[in-house]
């Protein structure tokens, strides 16, 4: 649909449904959500009044699983705008109510598979795409920071000539600790 207050309509009902009806909502919102999220690429309706807050209202109704299974093909999008949209919103769900609900330590659980996915594009040619990878991972270290995972699926990861992206949103995130890839002699 091209038309913008019918697709906005549709998708609040959407939203509102998944968030009323939650697990009873699933098999429906396993329908839409693919098709919510093709739209990743339409510049004029993937805005959070419209389609962004909808897809993460239909988290309540979905596993974190399903959501990052669907989200995978956009992460590896050639297009830029993709690609940074969906790192942030996969940044969001960390936080979003509809997953800690479900998913208390959703960092922590899924922390080799999001780190997987989003460690490869902190060496994107497009800054903006590194700055949100960045971003994502320097939050994600936080969360998993006590964990021995942390230096082989990120830390050792991350490309030398990048390093200073990392610290940069590091110091965003994490504000005083010292950022644990300081120091670190890369290879």
């Amino acid at each position: 649909e091209s038309n913008l207050p019918v697709v906005t309509e549709a998708a609040k009902c959407v939203g509102l449904m998944a968030r009323g009806l939650r697990k009873d909502f699933e098999r429906p919102a396993r329908q839409l959500l693919p098709v919510a999220m093709a739209r990743i690429t339409d510049k004029s309706v993937w805005r959070p009044n419209i389609l962004v807050e909808r897809v993460e209202q239909m988290l309540w109704a979905l596993p974190f699983e399903y959501f990052l299974d669907e989200l995978q093909p956009y992460l590896a999008s050639k297009s830029l705008f993709v690609k940074k949209e969906a790192v942030g919103l996969l940044l969001r769900t960390l936080e979003l109510p509809a997953v800690l609900c479900q998913c208390p330590d959703v960092a922590q659980r899924f922390f080799p598979a999001l780190a997987g996915l989003v460690v490869p594009l902190a060496d994107d040619s497009d800054n903006g795409v590194r700055h949100e990878a960045a971003r994502f991972l320097a939050v994600l270290v936080k969360s998993n920071l006590d964990s021995p995972q942390v230096a082989p699926l990120v830390l050792d990861r991350v490309p030398a000539n990048r390093t200073s992206t990392f610290e940069e949103e590091w110091r965003k995130v994490a504000k005083d600790e010292p950022c644990p890839l300081s120091g670190r002699g890369k290879p």
